[in-house]
């Protein structure tokens, strides 16, 4: 599912400079997510201290408030290209390990990604970024690859902000690699990936229960977004974010929130707003008549 790719930082930086854009926080067409050279030598430098098990910079990312470094070192990446390179490790490959050199790699992996992953859910806002990223990228052909690798990015993580950004895409039907030529499959819609990562990222807490996603969970998943209480939590958080949400998301289901909700998504419901205006403007202007009438009879009586 996940694609991955190496492009010279330096061509893009030269690019970006023509077009006399900032090289920091770019996202381009058909590119990886990148940050300033700077940035990335710090996290190349660093990573050869991490990896020694020597945390001291990823302290020093916390320190700054730096959540694209601190996304670095929690994926494990090289250079500029900061979201694209992902250390993946398993119990089962710690366990099946017989070299002592590997399963050193190994635990130092999970160590690092634990180390600042828990720097990561400190910082408010650490989950909106890859949802932003996603979400300026969900009508952008040729980045299927990427996309998937944020939505795993966000499982991987799996703080309640990393859910809820989860959830912002669950109904999210854009699709703009479908037919693309790049692809051996057409790629599903980002609300597929959206309920498979986030199916990962539950665990325990899924309605289905810890495991892959199976036939027809997406849509239990999606039923159980919009009315578990032990969703809400998430739905509310995203809600008070204020993000952009895809077309045609659905209602939130709490009640006094929905014409925000809607304000957000870009559609104010007509149906029960309009309404009940209009009985109010009514009400008002009767009473307002009453009074007049009533002030009229006195003054007719004096």
């Amino acid at each position: 599912m996940i694609m991955k790719t190496s492009r010279s930082v330096y061509a893009w930086l030269s690019a970006l400079l023509l077009l006399n854009l900032h090289p920091t926080m770019v996202l381009a067409q058909k590119s990886t997510f990148l940050i300033d050279e700077a940035r990335g030598n710090e996290i190349q430098q660093g990573s050869l201290l991490v990896r020694q098990g020597n945390f001291t910079p990823i302290d020093a990312a916390f320190a700054k408030k730096d959540i694209e470094v601190l996304w670095g070192y929690f994926n494990g990446s090289q250079g500029s290209e900061v979201y694209h390179v992902f250390n993946k490790v398993t119990p089962a490959m710690l366990a099946r390990a017989t070299d002592n050199l590997e399963r050193y790699r190994y635990r130092m992996v999970i160590a690092r990604q634990e180390y600042a992953g828990n720097y990561l859910k400190q910082i408010p806002g650490h989950a909106r970024l890859i949802g932003d990223l996603i979400e300026n990228s969900a009508s952008v052909v040729d980045m299927n690859s990427e996309r998937c690798h944020w939505f795993e990015c966000l499982s991987r993580l799996a703080s309640d902000e990393s859910i809820a950004q989860l959830g912002r895409f669950l109904f999210d039907k854009r699709n703009p690699d479908k037919g693309s030529k790049k692809y051996y499959m057409e790629p599903s819609a980002n609300e597929f990936y959206a309920a498979v990562w986030l199916q990962t990222g539950l665990g325990d807490k899924s309605p289905l229960g810890r495991g892959d996603l199976r036939y027809g969970g997406d849509k239990k998943l999606r039923e159980w977004w919009l009315t578990s209480p032990d969703a809400a939590p998430y739905r509310q958080g995203l809600l008070a974010s204020s993000v952009t949400l895809p077309p045609d998301y659905p209602m939130v289901p709490e009640g006094a929130k929905k014409t925000l909700w809607s304000k957000m998504t870009g559609r104010v419901s007509q149906t029960g707003s309009g309404v009940n205006g209009w009985l109010l403007g009514t009400a008002l202007l009767v009473l307002a008549s009453i009074s007049i009438w009533l002030a009229a009879r006195r003054r007719k009586s004096a």
